[in-house]
């Protein structure tokens, strides 16, 4: 009886196909899991990075070509604005330059005419104190430099007092227009009046 009761048991057919469906179950999601889906997926991800690198690497050269001319354009724009520029300055540096010139030579002009009218102040000025000393008929006139010309105006017949008390009309309105004076009156106003001027005492 203990023999019999030693023999090995059956197999359990039903629990076999039990386990026969659970490990069909598990090789059903091993085939599903993402580590053995993933060759195909990384396949995918190889193509599409390969296809953005293409596209990527096209547009950078797309780009480096329009930064390149749009370079060289801006580079000779600057240089022909560069080229314009000098000319400009040369220009305005010549003109400048004239432009000074003349304000010197018109400076120089005047500082001459500064000059010159000084000195016509003081030959005047010592002429009319020499004449204011003459007394006598054969005392000699200095005569005067024109404040206009600077230049000497000539007595003609009346160097001398006596000599100058003989002049006529004309004469003395001449000598009144070579000295800027003014002409209006009679002979005798006129003649008086150039006597004042040069310094003559009466």
């Amino acid at each position: 009886m203990a023999a019999i009761n030693n023999l090995p048991q059956e197999p359990n057919s039903e629990a076999f196909n039990g386990h026969l469906r659970d490990l069909s179950f598990e090789i059903g999601r091993g085939l599903s899991l993402p580590v053995v889906q993933a060759a195909n997926g990384v396949a995918q991800m190889a193509a599409s990075v390969e296809d953005n690198l293409a596209a990527f690497c096209t547009e950078f050269q797309d780009n480096l070509a329009a930064f390149r001319t749009e370079l060289r354009d801006s580079l000779a724009a600057f240089h022909t604005e560069l080229q314009d520029s000098r000319r400009e300055s040369r220009a305005t540096a010549q003109r400048l330059e004239g432009a000074m010139n003349l304000l010197l030579e018109e400076l120089q002009e005047e500082m001459q005419d500064v000059k010159s009218s000084i000195s016509t102040l003081d030959h005047n000025t010592r002429a009319r104190f020499a004449n204011g000393l003459v007394r006598v008929s054969e005392g000699v006139i200095h005569p005067l430099k024109s404040p206009i010309t600077h230049e000497i105006v000539p007595l003609g017949d009346g160097q001398t007092l006596g000599r100058f008390e003989l002049l006529n009309a004309a004469a003395v309105q001449h000598i009144l227009q070579a000295l800027g004076e003014e002409t209006r009156g009679t002979a005798v106003e006129k003649k008086a009046y150039l006597r004042q001027f040069l310094g003559l005492g009466r």
